[in-house]
């Protein structure tokens, strides 16, 4: 869910090595040009059904296409096994500044969904990446389906307003039939 103070940038997954370490996957390639990554900063959110808790780092360094991060007070692998598949979360004061027309994805969670014409279809209620693009999963307003699916490409997006939480698409009921 949308928060204007932390963006979540990736899942821990196993520990590494003997001396703490965790594999953070990140939700975008290290290999971009402008990684989300928890570097230059002091302290992480971990997040996982419910709970929250504030980490300090030890160490953040890049390992192939994950990250590997290091907690104070967590020396063993035993010590940080417990954190596998929380999400972690950066204060975004800490992240590189969008460009202008730029959103993270998770942020359209929560916002309204319009039609071209301006017509409610529902909420943003997920995402997920289906291995071409970002899926933005839609609850449709009442007396239309359940919900449907909407490619997260340009052509589709016309404008993603997150402060205003709307985002508009071209694309009708029925488009993914």
């Amino acid at each position: 869910m949308y928060d204007p103070d932390t963006l979540t940038i990736g899942v821990l997954g196993k520990p590494h090595g003997l001396r703490g370490e965790i594999v953070l996957r990140p939700y975008n390639s290290v290999g971009r040009a402008r990684p989300l990554s928890p570097a230059g900063t002091e302290t992480v959110e971990l997040v996982r059904d419910g709970q929250t808790m504030r980490k300090r780092l030890r160490s953040c360094r890049v390992l192939g296409e994950n990250l590997v991060l290091a907690f104070e007070g967590a020396e063993s692998p035993d010590a940080v096994h417990v954190f596998t598949h929380w999400e972690v979360r950066v204060a975004r004061q800490a992240v590189p500044a969008l460009a202008p027309g730029e959103y993270f994805v998770e942020d359209v969670v929560g916002c309204d969904v319009l039609n071209s014409d301006g017509r409610r279809l529902g909420q943003a209620s997920g995402t997920f990446w289906n291995g071409a693009h970002d899926v933005m999963t839609v609850a449709l307003a009442e007396g239309q389906d359940a919900e449907v699916l909407i490619p997260m490409v340009p052509t589709v997006m016309v404008d993603v307003d997150i402060a205003a939480r709307v985002v508009r698409v071209a694309w009708e009921a029925g488009d993914d039939e």
